[in-house]
């Protein structure tokens, strides 16, 4: 009785799990059939270089005055919109004054000795021809007329330099544009050379990044970049890209700007953290898409259709071609079929495997 009530169990579980794999298989199937595949291809892709860098200005400069003087008044402020010729600083003139003054005084002396001599020439011929004085008094008075004539021209030249120096006591901007920082402040004292305040124009911006030179190299030409601001959620094709030759002795860099269009200056100032995404034309790459992408750990790998069901596959990938598609360099080849919802293919590969054993 006892061994027939076992051979009686042992049936009724074979039939139960026979029954069990009999409803899971067309389950597993139809999940089968739902699940979305993509196809490893080969796609013409563009070799990509990330770089962080900032924004600048194509066209700023640092305004200095000419002449030394103290700041007597300040016209404008970091933010302050200007137009070319616009008053920004006025220097105290008092000094410059004077100069002028006395520089018009010897101009008018010299025009003075001028005339005396002019007429002194003209006498001087007119006494020569009537052979009343030698040659070398004629001369004389031609050499006094000549140095005459150079001192009132230097006198000129005098007056001129002094007339600019007093017209660089006022501070004017350069072009149009607006202040990004203001050094000088009223009281201070304004030396040549030295920057009194940083003007930029904001129709005309650039990215500018440091990238290392065997990159560059590596990537070929022509250059083709993207500039996407990360705070402002803002992003650009680079109307023109240019590779500065010079190499940084320290960092083995090259300089990377990245023209931006003229409708990128809105609410975009200098200095602006950006990240620039420098391409060239490549050739053919292998590509997955990104959905099909699986990642545990430091496990990347992919879902590939075979003929006895779905198995995971370790891959190595490359740089992203696209939102859609990322390259691959190894684990795979063209013509693949991977699932694009690794998640759900994992549960029926493991699925499968248990009906298998389950079977076996």
């Amino acid at each position: 009785m006892i061994i027939l009530r076992n051979v009686v169990m042992l049936g009724v579980v074979g039939f139960l799990a026979a029954g069990a794999w009999a409803q899971t298989a067309p389950e597993a199937a139809q999940d089968d059939a739902a699940l979305a595949v993509g196809v490893v291809e080969r796609q013409q892709v563009r070799e990509r270089i990330v770089a962080e860098g900032v924004i600048e200005a194509v066209l700023q400069a640092r305004v200095a005055p000419e002449v030394a003087g103290r700041i007597v008044e300040v016209r404008v402020d970091a933010g302050t919109k200007v137009k070319a010729g616009d008053l920004l600083f006025v220097l105290d003139d008092t000094a410059v004054r004077q100069e002028v003054a006395a520089a018009r005084a010897r101009l008018a002396q010299a025009e003075a000795n001028l005339a005396q001599a002019r007429a002194e020439w003209e006498r001087a011929k007119n006494l020569f021809a009537q052979k009343f004085i030698s040659e070398s008094r004629l001369d004389s008075a031609r050499t006094a007329l000549d140095a005459a004539q150079a001192e009132r021209n230097a006198a000129q030249a005098q007056l001129a330099r002094a007339e600019a120096a007093l017209a660089y006591t006022q501070v004017k901007a350069p072009f149009d544009g607006i202040v990004a920082e203001r050094y000088g402040n009223q009281g201070d004292m304004a030396q040549p050379g030295q920057p009194l305040l940083l003007l930029y124009q904001p129709g005309a911006l650039r990215a500018v990044a440091q990238v290392p030179q065997e990159r560059i190299r590596a990537l070929g030409q022509p250059l083709a970049a993207r500039v996407e601001v990360p705070g402002q959620a803002r992003a650009w094709n680079a109307t023109a890209v240019t590779v500065l030759p010079a190499v940084d002795p320290k960092t083995q860099t090259q300089t990377v700007r990245a023209d931006l269009p003229p409708d990128a200056g809105d609410g975009l100032v200098p200095g602006t953290f950006a990240r620039m995404e420098i391409s060239a034309a490549g050739g053919e790459r292998l590509v997955v898409p990104t959905q099909a992408i699986l990642r545990r750990g430091e496990l990347t790998a992919v879902y590939v259709e075979t003929a006895n069901g779905w198995r995971l596959r370790q891959v190595r990938l490359g740089d992203r071609v696209d939102e859609a598609h990322v390259q691959v360099l190894a684990g795979l080849a063209a013509g693949d079929r991977v699932a694009l919802d690794p998640v759900k293919a994992g549960l029926i590969a493991a699925e499968t495997a248990r009906d298998s054993g389950d079977r076996s």
